[in-house]
């Protein structure tokens, strides 16, 4: 009998290293497991905080300087000349953007209409400062409820000034009036939004360069990869020149697409339009 105990507990030691391997091995598990939890809370958090900085920079870069400026200057040049009618709904559109704006800071996602109306008056205030040099039609696709899709804040506004300002306002084509279109629809499961202006300026020089990134978007860029890396979409821009029957040209374009989320779920978990 003392033979048999003996035996069991010298020879059992396998069995014992086995269990004392298993618990070490659970225990790094879980600590590797809640490392890696860790991890991904620091960097949804530096995510956060890397996204809330890109939003500041879109606030600013939206409520540029000179654009106040002049906007506030041709609002009053309407006073001074008595046409307080006019003055009135400048002023009244321009407060109107204002409140938009600093509304659309605090928030990650906005309603397309939403969107919409900001650069609506943003282009109105353009038109004043400009006295008409160019026309606008913003257009959305008919079924497509713009109230309840979503878009991140300040996406479309700096393509659509680079179009005035670069394109329309510097244009050779200025016989024919500048014309700018804005048009947002779905198509194959993401929200296309299309700018088009009928401007031939100096930039981009040659046919060479039919595919171009415009310049100073390094944020709506960064922004972009963020919300690709969170929602595990593929939003992407691309900007080119338009070219008539003849090869010479017309215009430019935009391409914003972006994944076609819509509300009624939570922010994290938004509903793909089909």
């Amino acid at each position: 009998m003392l033979k048999l105990v003996d035996t069991f507990l010298h020879g059992s030691w396998p069995f014992w290293t086995i269990i004392l391997l298993t618990g070490v091995l659970i225990v790094l598990l879980v600590f590797t497991r809640e490392k890696s939890i860790r991890k991904k809370l620091q960097a949804r958090a530096e995510y956060k905080q890397q996204l809330a900085a890109m939003e500041w920079q879109a606030f600013q870069s939206q409520m540029d300087p000179h654009f106040i400026f002049n906007s506030l200057n041709a609002i009053q040049h309407f006073i001074l000349s008595t046409s307080t009618e006019q003055a009135s709904l400048h002023l009244t559109r321009f407060s109107k953007l204002m409140r938009l704006t600093i509304d659309h800071c605090s928030k990650e996602w906005i309603s397309l209409a939403s969107d919409l109306e900001a650069l609506e008056l943003y282009i109105q205030l353009e038109q004043l400062r400009f006295e008409g040099q160019f026309e606008f039609d913003i257009t959305v696709q008919a079924g497509l409820d713009a109230a309840t899709v979503q878009v991140p804040p300040f996406i479309i506004q700096p393509y659509v000034q680079d179009a005035i300002w670069k394109h329309l306002l510097t244009s050779t084509n200025n016989q024919q009036g500048g014309k700018l279109w804005i048009e947002a629809g779905v198509r194959n499961g993401e929200l296309v939004i299309r700018l088009e202006d009928n401007g031939i300026s100096a930039w981009p020089p040659s046919k060479n360069n039919y595919r171009y990134r415009p310049p100073a978007e390094d944020v709506t860029y960064e922004r972009l990869h963020f919300i690709n890396e969170k929602y595990h979409a593929n939003a992407h821009i691309s900007s080119g020149q338009l070219f008539n029957l003849e090869g010479g040209r017309k215009g430019t374009y935009t391409l914003i697409s972006l994944p076609a989320y819509s509300t009624g779920l939570a922010m994290d978990k938004l509903r793909i339009i089909k």
